[in-house]
């Protein structure tokens, strides 16, 4: 019985060990190899493979061990790409201006707000001390 991702890390092992080794009938029964491990947890943050990662130590990390293999041999589709620094730069840019310009506007409602609250709080003082008698100046 598998648990988790056991079983698919445990086929791809199996896949990339056999790429590596074709001669061998059951990977499981031999020893660990350390490349088709690499190669089959698609390297891990920090260096830990995905599959066997408890009792296997590796020497080298992903980067190093698909540096040994030939051109165009291993594909990491699966790996997203970042994008470039100016292309983020600008989308921050432009999302800072956005919202400037939303602020802008939201700031020119309150003064408004706030200003026909002071002259109606004015207005209503006014009338409240000519119905008292209260002279003002």
């Amino acid at each position: 019985m598998y648990y988790g991702k056991a079983k698919e890390n445990k086929e791809r092992y199996c896949e990339e060990y056999a790429k590596l080794h074709p001669e061998v009938e059951d990977p499981m029964t031999e020893p660990v190899d350390e490349v088709a491990m690499m190669l089959a947890g698609s390297g891990q943050p920090h260096g830990r493979p995905a599959c066997l990662a408890g009792g296997f130590k590796p020497q080298r990390n992903f980067t190093q061990i698909k540096a040994t293999l030939p051109s165009g041999s291993y594909a990491t589709s699966s790996r997203t790409t970042c994008r470039s620094r100016v292309e983020v730069d600008t989308q921050l840019e432009e999302a800072y201006a956005v919202a400037y310009e939303e602020y802008l506007e939201k700031v020119k409602e309150h003064d408004l707000v706030k200003d026909a609250y002071v002259q109606w709080t004015s207005n209503q003082m006014a009338v409240s001390f000519n119905l008292y008698g209260c002279k003002t100046s």
